[in-house]
């Protein structure tokens, strides 16, 4: 679940400058289950990495990230889930995009890709290059590789499947419009899957889209996504406005270029 296929992705490899190998890497584990963070750890060590796995708590993401860049790893990765045994009142989803932006290599690692993709994590997945299931770990070359990645998309270097594209997408519904901190809408992406919906959190949207509520459903609205994924659970959105015009936007000027997909009246 890296965002994309290591071994099928030439573009993870040899990009921009070299690292070293995982035998020389200092790695720091945040998680708030105490047998999920000694198997990391234990994990990472066979590999020959140098693990830092504490036993704190963190009251605001300000206090996690500023702990992480004092600690100075090569890597920080972080458990998504914090709050179950209050660890932190925030997921991990927030403190890894919070890293990242700060120059920060930091990597998400959750047994609950499935579950909260579409919400919890999609609200930072922008800032997100690397979301890892706690079983895709599996050899010493991917920690380069993660790191590789992640540092690229910090310096602006983006693997394909990770590159924004105007996009139009259709809204089929919308879902929670009485509760602010809940709401969400679930678009179709004609030139990514027509007859596949994503969920989309409120929070991605611009305000003036989202005070519309329910009148949404149906209309187009205009959004930065990088419809060249083709995991769902990997697509991000930035900039969602409108609603607009579809003729205004010819699909053939965006994205791969596929036809809009018809209204579904029933």
């Amino acid at each position: 679940m890296f965002g994309w296929n290591f071994s099928a992705s030439s573009g993870a490899r040899g990009r921009s400058r070299s690292y070293p190998s995982s035998v020389s890497i200092n790695a720091l584990v945040i998680d708030d289950d105490e047998d999920s963070r000694a198997s990391v750890s234990m994990h990472l060590q066979d590999f020959g990495v140098s693990v830092h796995a504490p036993s704190r708590t963190y009251a605001t993401v300000g206090e996690l990230v500023e702990f992480a860049i004092s600690e100075a790893p090569d890597v920080t990765i972080l458990d998504h889930r914090l709050q179950t045994r209050h660890l932190a009142p925030f997921f991990g989803a927030e403190a890894v995009a919070a890293l990242v932006q700060s120059s920060k290599i930091a990597v998400l690692m959750t047994s609950y890709v499935d579950t909260d993709f579409d919400t919890s994590i999609r609200l930072y997945r922008q800032h997100i290059p690397v979301l890892l299931g706690r079983d895709e770990l599996e050899e010493p070359e991917s920690l380069d590789r993660m790191i590789e990645v992640v540092r690229n998309e910090i310096d602006g270097v983006f693997l394909p499947e990770r590159k924004l594209r105007p996009t139009v997408v259709r809204v089929g519904d919308v879902v929670n419009a009485s509760k602010p901190d809940q709401f969400a809408i679930d678009v179709f992406i004609p030139n990514w899957n027509p007859d596949r919906a994503v969920r989309i959190p409120g929070q991605l949207l611009a305000e003036d889209v989202r005070s519309r509520g329910e009148e949404l459903i149906d209309q187009y609205l205009l959004a930065q996504v990088n419809v060249a994924e083709p995991r769902a659970e990997n697509l991000y959105f930035s900039e969602v406005s409108g609603p607009v015009d579809p003729g205004e936007w010819p699909v053939s000027e965006v994205g791969t270029g596929a036809s809009f997909p018809p209204r579904d009246k029933s």
